[in-house]
């Protein structure tokens, strides 16, 4: 593959890639017309999804009394001891978010009910205090993940999610959909997804990220070697066949990260994209190299424009 054609602008400049590649690609990210200063920051270290220990005020039970399966939920509510409660119950299938601005001041655990479960945001904006995942769940091990994976979200119409480590932190789901968010000065990465195979992320906007934008790996990650839950490998817990389409990131001054990564994951799409916004290490990368999937499975390797 003559890789001149990767040398494409920064602004707004359409990227499809499908597929994955006996070596790694790449997209180098070009020099654009110098945007307006932003405030540039230090790159942190992931940290874990935490849990707020304080006592929760009364919950919610403003959807239908007699439908315990929907909930909704109000600016002022107590929402990551909410989101736990609902994990623990594991039964509910959809959230309501009360258009407002809401204070987040923990992780918001996502329910797993083996079911779907529809999180929308009505057009609600969250403002993350602290540097942690906002929509986070993780297995605790590979045998857990082969359970979790029944479990399948729709995260959606959110007018911004500002701040937190990584806006969706999800290990281990089939068919998900995340679509109609923005994603605002996220520490680490704006989706973060670990084992979510035909997933679809679309129409997302991801604004001044300090590292990455949308990663889509597997559960051992090759660019830093750690392992996302015990016993994973570079061929038991891909993100094959996801799809993402329609999403945008415009980067801040200094950010080091890449805008589109995608690692040891096969059959991959990425359609009709832009990265633009300062110069960062990468607009995509898109590494199979120590993938063994079937190049059947795989397609083929290709970036248009």
């Amino acid at each position: 593959m003559n890789f001149r054609f990767l040398q494409i602008l920064l602004i707004a400049v359409p990227i499809v890639i499908l597929g994955c590649a006996n070596k790694a690609l790449h997209k180098d990210a070009d020099s654009a017309e110098t945007p307006p200063q932003t405030q540039s920051a230090e790159v942190s270290t992931e940290p874990q999804a935490s849990v707020d220990t304080s006592s929760p005020a009364d919950f919610p039970v403003n959807g239908p009394e007699d439908n315990p399966y929907q909930v909704t939920l109000s600016p002022g509510d107590n929402i990551p001891a909410i989101f736990r409660r609902l994990t623990a119950e594991g039964r509910v299938q959809r959230i309501l978010f009360t258009p407002g601005i809401y204070t987040i001041t923990d992780t918001l655990h996502l329910p797993r009910t083996g079911g779907l479960v529809v999180i929308d945001g009505q057009g609600a904006r969250l403002n993350v205090r602290r540097d942690v995942p906002v929509f986070f769940s993780l297995p605790a091990n590979q045998q857990e993940a082969m359970v979790y994976n029944k479990t399948r979200y729709l995260i959606e119409n959110f007018s911004a999610v500002e701040g937190g480590d990584k806006g969706v932190f999800i290990g281990s789901s089939f068919n998900s959909v995340i679509r109609n968010v923005e994603f605002i000065s996220q520490r680490t990465a704006a989706v973060d997804l670990v084992f979510c195979l035909m997933c679809s992320l679309e129409n997302l906007l991801v604004t001044n990220p300090f590292h990455d934008g949308i990663v889509l790996r597997s559960g051992l990650n090759s660019d830093t070697r750690e392992h996302a839950w015990p016993n994973t490998s570079y061929n038991n817990s891909q993100c094959n066949h996801t799809v993402v389409r329609s999403c945008r990131v415009y980067n801040r001054k200094d950010t080091k990260g890449t805008s589109f990564k995608v690692l040891q994951s096969t059959g991959v799409r990425l359609v009709d994209c832009i990265s633009e916004g300062w110069v960062n290490a990468r607009a995509v990368f898109f590494d199979a190299d120590r993938c063994t999937t079937p190049q059947s499975e795989c397609g083929h390797s290709a970036l248009h424009q």
